[in-house]
């Protein structure tokens, strides 16, 4: 395109200039405009680089349904503290015992999270979330707990509340509350 059609232009101070003169611009004019765009794209390379504790306790909780969906007991447990006392009367040792008996019971498990939303404090966090799990054995009644549970059928489907602390390791979930 030629430098006199409007297309090729940059709209500045309220009149067009052409690409050519746009860059023949001198003066402070000139090195404000290139500031201005460093500081822009500075602005926004910080943005993409810096992880947020609130991003960090999001990428947790997709790194325990990973774990979850796997089957992979150390992986489920590499996210819980080893103080972790949860609102279902499980402690570490109980809940690490517990993921054993689902993963042994079930062939496959399907695990859904939505609505993560984290709430940092410093050192301290709370995590509201919806989980939907649901197990499947291959068409064999399988105990699930309390009761009984058919093939593929949710054995926890409900909003939970995650509390985690910051270790110098990173996040680690120290209890869960329904």
């Amino acid at each position: 395109m030629p430098d006199s059609d409007p297309r090729s232009s940059a709209f500045i101070g309220g009149s067009f200039l052409s690409g050519t003169e746009f860059l023949n611009l001198k003066g402070p004019f000139r090195l404000f405009l290139l500031a201005a765009l460093l500081l822009a794209g500075g602005v926004l390379l910080v943005r993409a680089l810096i992880v947020t504790d609130a991003k960090r306790v999001e990428r947790l909780v997709e790194q325990g349904r990973r774990s979850v969906v796997r089957r992979d007991r150390a992986g489920v447990m590499s996210v819980v503290a080893p103080s972790y006392h949860d609102d279902f009367g499980m402690d570490y040792s109980e809940l690490e015992h517990w993921f054993d008996r689902q993963f042994r019971a079930y062939d496959s498990i399907a695990c859904r999270v939505s609505r993560v939303r984290p709430v940092v404090a410093r050192l301290e966090a709370v995590c509201s979330l919806n989980v939907s799990w649901a197990g499947y054995a291959r068409g064999r009644r399988v105990p699930g707990g309390e009761a009984d549970i058919l093939d593929g059928y949710p054995f926890y489907a409900s909003g939970m509340v995650l509390y985690l602390h910051k270790y110098e390791k990173g996040w680690r979930v120290t209890g869960a509350s329904p």
